[in-house]
């Protein structure tokens, strides 16, 4: 229904447009269009180099767009003839430097950006978003004396205060060592599902999009391969780009002889083309000891060459006749030798099929 649509547009914080960006003649973002709604949190994942903090900062308002329009809540902020200033887009950033200034203590520095509120709502507005981070016995601190994880929170709270239509984080926990950058990651994604607050999250860190995000973009090359979910990014990517993104994966050239020995094949593959190289895709926790034989699913044998630990899991290196040298992976429960003759199988609906 008519309703419904305008319902939904209404939804809409950030929509972009055909977006085109160039430094020096060359296009950095090509032809970049998605919108996201109220309380998403959407990740833009890609290798260094691809466009990511670019897109950040054009839709920032930082760098001028070369082409395309950007809206945030229906206003059109950058088009043709169209360059709202940054600090009039409504638009929160948190940078991976921080920029907490350290000479003021930590209510001061939340305070900054809030001189349209008078002293008594500036007070009660810090102390609801450090009590947000749960940072509020920290308000009379200098910024020195806290932890990585405590300044990038109260980076956070500073960001939140202005209450900004959409909140940017470029790479926000990239300073910061393996274990805390998880932990803060789930915590800042419960914060901004609480404050419902519209994020754009960058990151080149795999397992920290699929753990923060409601849907992924992937950016190659400044273009988009696949905008969703996570779940259908990670089980149903849209090409061979999207599904070695993700860790290792096992990659294998589809041949008429492995079609004649692995029937199921053929009901996901339409033809082979003698001039057409096809090649099969299985990620090595997709692989798993056999219990049964199910004609539904690919079942071989493999010897064990190797065997990595990595404390709830294994990676072993196995010879197949069938597929050559492949990695599987399985738990470290498992009584596995070098050596060791097993028999493996791989379930259908985890095998992805691309042209090369």
């Amino acid at each position: 229904m008519l309703t419904d649509k305008i319902k939904d547009n209404n939804n809409i914080i950030l929509n972009i447009k055909n977006i085109f960006h160039k430094y020096n003649n060359i296009n950095i973002l090509k032809n970049i269009s998605f919108h996201i709604k109220k309380g998403e949190i959407i990740s833009i994942l890609g290798s260094s180099g691809c466009g990511k903090s670019t897109l950040l900062r054009v839709i920032s308002g930082i760098e001028p767009l070369s082409k395309g329009q950007i809206f945030i809540e229906n206003e059109e902020v950058a088009g043709k003839s169209i360059h709202i200033a940054p600090e009039k887009r409504g638009v929160g950033l948190v940078f991976q430097d921080l920029a907490l200034f350290p000479h003021i203590k930590i209510q001061k520095n939340i305070e900054y950006g809030l001189s349209h509120l008078n002293k008594l709502e500036k007070k009660a507005r810090v102390f609801e978003m450090l009590t947000l981070v749960k940072m509020e016995s920290f308000h009379d601190t200098y910024p020195h004396l806290l932890s990585g994880g405590q300044q990038q929170r109260v980076a956070l709270a500073r960001s939140l205060a202005p209450l900004p239509k959409i909140l940017l984080l470029d790479e926000p926990f990239s300073g910061l060592d393996m274990n805390l950058r998880r932990t803060l990651c789930l915590e800042v994604r419960n914060i901004l599902k609480q404050s419902q607050m519209t994020s754009l999250f960058v990151t080149h860190d795999a397992t920290e999009a699929l753990m923060f995000s409601d849907k992924i973009i992937i950016l190659n090359n400044g273009e988009i391969e696949q905008f969703d979910t996570p779940q259908k990014i990670y089980h149903h990517p849209k090409n061979s780009f999207v599904a070695s993104f993700f860790g290792m994966i096992n990659k294998v050239i589809v041949t008429n002889i492995l079609v004649k020995k692995f029937p199921i094949l053929n009901k996901n593959i339409f033809q082979i083309q003698d001039n057409k190289n096809l090649y099969l895709y299985f990620r090595p926790e997709a692989i798993s000891i056999q219990s049964q034989t199910d004609e539904n699913n690919i079942c071989f044998n493999a010897q064990i060459i190797s065997i990595q630990y990595f404390g709830s899991y294994v990676l072993a290196k196995l010879i197949t006749e069938e597929f050559g040298n492949i990695i599987a992976q399985f738990s470290s429960q498992e009584d596995l030798k070098i050596g060791n003759r097993i028999s493996l199988e791989i379930k259908n609906n985890l095998l992805f099929y691309f042209p090369d």
